[in-house]
């Protein structure tokens, strides 16, 4: 599997050694199905995300994280995150950055697995295999 990691905004924010265990928590989320192929893993500024999100989700709105499916072969698919959205988060919830850019990676990694938490029923579970990754790592 083939993690491409791309800063469009804040280049070079990223150490090394975080891109690293990035590329580590996409294998183990992926790995559980062995999906095989490439994922991109692009971080952005809230004003590009939010044109993302209004594009493809019809909500004119910054968000943390959104996640684009592919089936195309050799492509999983892509995931875009806010380092604004991130950073934000990480005052909110009293964490380190580096954590809540974690989290949000493996959030989007779930999505690309087809989990989901939009139903209540789909909540509860969506997250404790969120959780449960976040753990191991």
């Amino acid at each position: 599997m083939k993690i491409i990691i791309n800063e469009l905004k804040n280049k070079g924010f990223l150490s090394q050694g975080l891109k690293g265990k990035i590329k580590k928590v996409t294998k183990l989320v992926l790995s559980r199905k062995n999906i095989k192929g490439a994922v991109s893993i692009t971080f952005v500024d809230d004003p590009f995300i939010r044109k993302l999100n209004k594009k493809h989700r019809k909500m004119d709105r910054a968000t943390d994280v959104l996640s684009f499916s592919m089936n195309e072969e050799g492509l999983i698919g892509d995931i875009v995150i806010s380092l604004d959205s991130a950073k934000r988060n990480a005052k909110r919830y009293n964490e380190e950055l580096n954590k809540e850019i974690l989290r949000l990676v493996v959030h989007g990694s779930l999505h690309l697995m087809d989990f989901d938490h939009v139903k209540k029923s789909e909540r509860q579970h969506f997250f404790k295999k969120q959780d449960s990754v976040l753990k191991q790592i």
